[in-house]
C-alpha cells in the first residue's frame, strides 16, 4: 500500500515522494509515516514523521475534495532559491498547473482544519546577505513552529482561510507568541482581516491589512510596487521588536502607542488619523 500511495503522489507532483508506512483507520482516516518530498536538486523539501488526514467527502463528478483535518507532526519544510532566483517549490506548482484540464473546472479543495505541529521552516536565498542583527530575510529559520488553520477553501484562483494560531522562534531571537487572521490570497492581492499579533514585547491589532499588486514578481521591489492599505487599531509596539525588522534602529527600549490608517506604497506612504505616543520602556 505504501508503494501505491508513493507512486500516485509522485506521479501527480512530478517529484520524488516516499513514505515508510500507510495505515488506514476506520473508513476515512489515513496516516502516513516518514513522508518525504524531494526537490529537483535532491535536497529535502518536506519531511514529516507523521501525517494524518480525515476525508469527509470526495466527489469526482462535482470535483470536490473535503478534508476534515490534516495534521503534520514535527515537520521540516525547506524553501530555497537557486542562482536563477527560482524557488525549489516552483517545479511542483508548475507541474500541477500544466496537468490541469482546462475543459473542466478545477477541483474545489476544502480543508476544515490544518495543523503544523512543533515544526521547522527555513527559507534561504542563493545570494544570501550577511546580517549583523535582526532577521535576515535572505536566510530565515523558524523553530518550534505551530500553525492552526481553519476553513481553507479555494474558489476561482483564490484561497481563503483563517489562521487561528501561529507561534515560533526565529534564529535571530525574534519570538512570535501568537498571530491570528482571516486571509484571502489571489494572483493580485493579499487581504488580512481581524489581525492580532502578539510578540514578546508588542501587541498589534489591525482591522485590515491589504496588499495589492499585478503579480508576485513585484514583491522583489516591495517598496515601489506593492500598494498598502492598513487600518491599525490602538497597538503597543516595543522598539526592540522593530529592531528585528529595521536593522538601523538603536537599542534604546521605548514603548510606542500607534493607531490610524496607512495607505500607498512604502516609497510614497500616506497616513490618516494617525495617533502616535512615544514613552520610555
Amino acid at each position: 500500500m505504501a508503494n501505491k500511495v508513493t507512486s500516485i503522489i509522485s506521479e501527480n507532483l512530478e517529484a520524488k515522494f516516499s513514505v515508510q508506512g500507510v495505515e488506514f483507520q476506520f473508513f476515512n482516516k489515513i496516516q502516513l509515516t516518514d513522508a518525504y518530498v524531494e526537490d529537483q536538486q535532491g535536497d529535502t523539501l518536506l519531511f514529516a514523521p507523521k501525517v494524518t488526514g480525515t476525508i469527509r467527502w470526495f466527489n469526482r463528478k462535482e470535483r470536490i475534495v473535503e478534508i476534515g483535518r490534516l495534521t503534520l507532526s514535527q515537520p521540516t519544510f525547506r524553501l530555497k532559491t537557486d542562482s536563477s532566483r527560482i524557488v525549489n517549490l516552483k517545479f511542483i506548482t508548475e507541474s500541477l498547473k500544466n496537468k490541469r484540464d482546462t475543459t473542466r473546472n478545477p477541483f474545489k479543495i476544502i480543508i476544515h482544519n490544518f495543523d503544523y505541529v512543533d515544526g521547522h521552516f527555513s527559507y534561504q536565498k542563493y545570494f544570501k546577505r550577511s546580517n549583523k542583527g535582526g532577521i535576515n530575510f535572505t536566510d530565515i529559520d523558524l523553530n518550534h513552529l505551530n500553525i492552526a488553520v481553519k476553513h481553507f477553501y479555494t474558489k476561482t484562483n483564490t484561497a481563503f482561510f483563517q489562521v487561528k494560531k501561529m507561534n515560533f522562534k526565529e534564529k535571530s531571537g525574534f519570538i512570535m507568541k501568537d498571530f491570528n487572521s482571516k486571509l484571502e490570497i489571489s494572483r493580485n492581492h493579499m487581504f488580512f482581516r481581524n489581525n492580532e499579533i502578539i510578540t514578546s514585547g508588542s501587541s498589534i491589532f489591525a482591522q485590515h491589512v491589504d496588499l495589492e499588486f499585478n503579480n508576485f514578481k513585484e514583491f522583489r521591489n516591495f517598496a515601489n510596487n506593492i500598494k498598502l492599505n492598513i487600518q491599525l487599531e490602538e497597538s503597543d509596539i516595543n522598539t526592540p521588536d522593530l529592531a528585528f525588522f529595521v536593522h538601523r534602529m538603536g537599542v534604546i527600549e521605548q514603548k510606542i502607542k500607534l493607531s490610524g490608517n496607512i495607505r500607498g506604497k512604502v516609497s510614497n506612504i500616506h497616513g490618516r488619523k494617525i495617533e502616535l505616543n512615544v514613552g520610555s520602556g
